[in-house]
This record gives C-alpha cells, structure tokens and sequence, in this order.
C-alpha cells in the first residue's frame, strides 16, 4: 500500500508529522500497526487543516488513541458536549471562534472545564502562548512539530490515567 494523499503532501516538508511512511510510523494495514491492547485515551482534535488533521487522525489512531475530528469550532465544541474526550488538541486558527474563544467557552461550562487541552497551532505568539495557558492549556506546541514531540506532550498531560479511563467528572 502506497502512503496516501496526506502523507504525500507533507512528504517534502522537514519536521511536520511525517513523512508518516518514513519516520518509523507503520502502516494503518501493517501488522504491527495493529493495536492490540485498550485505547489509551479519547482524543478530539480541532483543526481547520484537512491534510494535517488527516495525519494527526492517522498518527493518534495508530498510537492506540480513539480519534475524533472537527474542522472548525462549532462542530468541536458540540462534539465536546454529545461525547466529552479525555484531551482536546486545539488550533488557534478554526472558523467560527478563535481558539482562545473555544477554551474561554470550556472552561466556562463545569462540565467541559475539567478536559485537557493541548494547543497545537502555527502561531508563535508570546500573548496568545500567555492567553492559552491562564486559561489552562495543559500545552501549547507549535506547527511544524514533530510526531514524538505530539506523542510525548499527550503522555505528560494524560500521565497517570489508565487506558480508557477519563480525567472528567
């Protein structure tokens, strides 16, 4: 099987998630991509982007995550509410609200407060980094970033949780 039009798009650029068929990442259909133990953790990512979304989608799921996808804010925050996840990857930069306004909008609501959230986005701004991380960010990693860097952020932020539980109430 040949990578797929994601991975193709992103195979020249240095440091973005990939090339996914090149970076030691195995392919969905390899055996031993197959996951063969619990999920790890329920995932909803954000992210206008449909070629990046595509691969954080294949990367997440490939790891042991339960992936869920939203390209813009709305269709996130009413994913959020149908079906909370354990962890919201976020970018700044989704129609309808900012992602500062989405976070304002989680940590407004009791119910979505507790979520973690990783912002991931192409902005290296000192106010937005300090906005994002008052309004709790457990992270905020910035585009190009590398697969291990992704991965080694979501086992900080969910540290201690075991495969399928949820760190909301």
């Amino acid at each position: 099987m040949r990578p797929s039009a994601p991975a193709k798009a992103y195979a020249g650029v240095p440091g973005i998630i990939g090339p996914i068929w090149e970076s030691g990442f195995s392919r969905p259909d390899s055996p031993s991509a197959a996951h063969t133990g619990e999920t790890l953790a329920s995932i909803l990512v954000i992210e206008n982007d449909a070629t990046f979304l595509d691969l954080l989608r294949v990367h997440l799921s490939s790891a042991g995550h339960e992936v869920r996808t939203a390209q813009d804010a709305a269709v996130g925050l009413r994913a959020v509410i149908e079906s909370p996840p354990d962890l919201i990857i976020l970018d700044l930069f989704v129609p309808y609200m900012h992602g500062i306004e989405v976070l304002e909008a989680l940590r407004s609501d009791p119910a979505t407060a507790p979520i973690a959230v990783i912002v991931l986005t192409g902005a290296r701004d000192d106010e937005l980094y300090a906005r994002a991380r008052k309004l709790g960010a457990a992270d905020y990693l910035t585009k190009p970033v590398q697969r291990d860097t992704l991965l080694a952020s979501i086992d900080r932020v969910l540290g201690g949780r075991g495969p399928g539980t949820s760190g909301h109430a």
